[in-house]
């Protein structure tokens, strides 16, 4: 096996906000929420009130788009090559919902509560309810911390341990390694650790036909419903008013101060799967401690 990274046909990019959030987190500083830094911004949903900064925002959106990626044709073979955003991205290279419903065939109450920044819109002069933020059901995540070692190129992964070694630290010779080199390639042989979080985001059966169904709409047939642009978000949930297909006002969970933690660059056509797809993100630190010699 070589001593290199292996492609995984995903992209991921921690952003600037999620630094910043993490930071007021940690210190118990306020939230900050600096202008055209929120997805709000972007679709022009629920740009105001902003949220308080001593209000604590978690991760629990997802945003999706379809121009995360491109067809490199150098080769015999086309390949579709995802398209990664810089840190300091704060919107989508895309503007599409995960649901589209006629006027008159909006969401149940029970299915609007898996989704946010509902907004009225006009397609080929007809009214649809779009719906551009999904929330993703954070109960069953939990961090985990994993001690890596890596013996030519082989990697095992096992739990960490905190034993009296670590709670009883000596003085030692750090190991030199360049963190801030993000282009280093190759990873030496050796012991790493690294804490995070794998966060599962199932599409059911339901999702996968809503998106098609968004497809058909936009672009006239289902056959591209391609997702190649995945952005995990934080913000809070904000009771608000909206209008029925009647006119009649109604209560319903909105989200504001929503800001993009993770840009994942991918590429997916659900017309293919055609039933559920089921994605495992690995979150949480960016790059593994090394910590030396994998004894």
């Amino acid at each position: 096996m070589s001593n290199v990274k292996v492609y995984d046909g995903k992209l991921s990019t921690v952003t600037l906000n999620a630094m910043r959030l993490a930071t007021a987190l940690i210190t118990g500083a306020d939230v900050q929420y600096p202008q055209k830094s929120t997805l709000n911004e972007f679709y022009k949903l629920m740009q105001t009130p902003v949220p308080d900064g001593k209000a604590r925002p978690h991760l629990q959106y997802m945003a999706i788009g379809n121009r995360g990626h491109m067809v490199d044709t150098s080769d015999v073979v086309a390949d579709v090559v995802p398209v990664a955003k810089e840190p300091i991205a704060s919107g989508m290279f895309s503007r599409v919902p995960f649901v589209l419903r006629t006027k008159d065939n909006d969401l149940s109450d029970e299915q609007r509560k898996n989704y946010a920044f509902r907004t009225l819109e006009t397609i080929n002069k007809r009214e649809y309810w779009a719906y551009y933020l999904k929330r993703i059901d954070m109960r069953a995540v939990k961090t985990t911390d994993y001690d890596i070692k890596r013996e030519n190129g082989v990697e095992t992964v096992e739990d960490f341990v905190y034993t009296d070694t670590e709670l009883n630290p000596v003085p030692k010779v750090l190991p030199d390694y360049d963190y801030d080199d993000d282009g280093t390639v190759a990873i030496p042989d050796g012991r790493y650790v690294e804490s995070g979080a794998d966060l599962v985001i199932p599409w059911t059966d339901f999702d996968v036909q809503e998106y098609m169904n968004v497809t058909s709409i936009m672009r006239g047939s289902p056959r591209s419903s391609i997702i190649s642009e995945l952005a995990l978000c934080s913000g809070l949930d904000q009771v608000t008013s909206g209008d029925s297909a009647t006119g009649s006002k109604f209560s319903y969970t909105e989200a504001i101060g929503v800001q993009a933690l993770y840009y994942i660059s991918m590429f997916t056509n659900l017309a293919q799967t055609n039933d559920k797809l089921s994605l495992t993100i690995r979150i949480g630190q960016p790059a593994p401690f090394f910590l030396g010699t994998a004894n």
